[in-house]
């Protein structure tokens, strides 16, 4: 037949709604992220530095030293120079106070060689400018009667008083008469005792108390001395250290590759705990990463106890890591027991987060950097007025400080007083008693992977405390302190 002719036009182009209909319309998804579940190992040369912190020796590092010792040097330094350099009127009065006997004393010695004229002038002097100086009188104006008036006021001396009174009213008239009076080595040797006498009996007048308030004051400069402990080195050379963390990330990597030959992925994980223990134990490095691998490395070989403990380990050593907190949580989800934590305890976690949470390193730090502040605010307060911004940030920071103290000091004497364990067995039967032959304490034996408190340790035997508070006995190859 003859061929048929087509003609062919440009249509629109198919979407999902056309086949679908009409009606169709794409669904959102939300991403949800999995909460549960290992996380990665660490492979990085930061898993290789020591950790081991000590706050006491931290305090003589060059570079925390630097943080809280300048600081304090130069408040210290500031205070002094404000202290030497400036005399408040105050002062000077007191240190006059202080002075006015010596002075009059040794006046009195130089009368033997001058002449008697001189001397009747320079003795009721001396002794007008005695009372002055030890009682902040005008010594120009005093006359005898003000002189008896002052010595009573201060040391209700009458007998003396009347003496010094006498003595002056005789030579002021001695000044006028028409024969020289002659002043002997008695009469000074009287006026010396009468001085010496009104010295002795002010001591607890007015005064003095202002005295010993401004100008008795204690100045304690010491020089800090920190003993310092010796920073722990690796007891294995760095490269047989680097050699031996790649060669168990290695055998990390390759038992992860073999799952479907499960006896050659614990032979590979064997062999990557052994490697990471003989890091830790040999070479004496202490890091929270190194630990989590190994807790990774535990818990995929089926050791649910250990890696508990290696993952508190690391814990231990940085609590801010989200990546131990979330492989600890899995862990502690998949062990057979299941204990509560006390109510207090949580309590407590929530209200005071920044103790718990913390790591000790960080509120060391933290301590240094507000007392520092401290020590800058009140240095430019001596220096400038004390406003009211530099008194509040002082406060802050002095608040700061003192409970950053007692967290590390809450800290360091629970890690003394308190020892943590987790117990590693397959199964143990925790009993009433440090012996075999005493009850059991629980129903069930404790599994792997149950945490508790060391109460007491006694020959081949832990004395425990669970988390409820309940306790028991088990033989101590069972478990492994943290």
């Amino acid at each position: 037949t003859e061929p048929i002719k087509l003609e062919v036009a440009p249509t629109k182009i198919l979407t999902n709604a056309d086949l679908e209909g009409s009606d169709f319309a794409p669904i959102n998804r939300e991403i949800e992220a999995v909460k549960k579940g290992l996380s990665a190992n660490y492979e990085d040369l930061e898993t290789l530095n020591d950790m081991s912190f000590s706050p006491l020796a931290a305090l003589g590092s060059p570079g925390y030293a630097v943080l809280w010792a300048v600081p304090l040097l130069g408040l210290i330094s500031s205070f002094l120079i404000k202290l030497f350099s400036h005399t408040s009127p105050e002062k000077a009065a007191a240190r006059q106070r202080r002075q006015a006997c010596g002075k009059a004393l040794g006046q009195l010695k130089k009368l033997a060689s001058t002449e008697t004229k001189q001397q009747n002038e320079q003795l009721v002097s001396i002794m007008k400018n005695f009372i002055g100086e030890r009682f902040d009188k005008t010594a120009g104006s005093l006359t005898p009667d003000e002189c008896y008036d002052a010595i009573i006021a201060a040391t209700q001396d009458s007998q003396s008083a009347d003496k010094y009174r006498a003595i002056i009213a005789g030579f002021e008239a001695g000044r006028y008469a028409p024969m020289e009076i002659k002043i002997d080595s008695d009469k000074i040797m009287e006026v010396s005792e009468l001085v010496r006498s009104i010295k002795k009996n002010s001591k607890h007048c007015r005064f003095q108390n202002r005295k010993s308030k401004t100008g008795n004051q204690k100045y304690l400069i010491g020089l800090l001395l920190f003993c310092l402990a010796a920073p722990v080195r690796s007891a294995l050379p760095k490269e047989q250290v680097y050699s031996l963390f790649n060669q168990a990330n290695q055998f990390f990597r390759e038992a992860n590759t073999t799952a479907k030959d499960p006896i050659q992925a614990q032979k590979l994980y064997e062999k990557a705990i052994l490697n990471y223990e003989k890091i830790i134990s040999n070479g004496r490095i202490r890091n929270s990463k190194l630990y989590y691998n190994l807790g990774n490395a535990y818990f995929l070989k089926d050791d649910i106890g250990r890696a508990i403990l290696n993952y508190r380990r690391a814990q231990r050593l940085d609590k801010a890591d989200t990546n131990i907190q979330k492989n600890l949580a899995f862990a502690r989800s998949r062990r057979i027991d299941t204990i509560d934590v006390r109510t207090e305890e949580r309590i407590l976690e929530t209200l005071f987060f920044w103790h718990y949470d913390f790591p000790i390193k960080t509120k060391f730090m933290a301590m240094c950097l507000c007392f520092a502040i401290i020590c800058i605010s009140v240095t430019v307060m001596l220096w400038r007025s004390k406003s009211a911004p530099w008194i509040a940030t002082a406060v802050i920071c002095g608040l700061l400080t003192a409970s950053f103290i007692s967290s590390l000091v809450v800290e360091i004497r629970s890690r003394a007083n308190t020892i943590c364990g987790v117990i590693t067995d397959q199964q143990v039967i925790a009993r009433q008693g440090d012996g075999p032959n005493y009850p059991e304490s629980f129903k069930d034996p404790l599994h792997a992977g149950t945490e508790f408190d060391l109460l007491e340790r006694r020959s081949e035997w832990f004395h425990i405390m669970l988390s409820d508070d309940s306790d028991g006995w088990i033989p101590d190859n069972a478990a492994d302190v943290i």
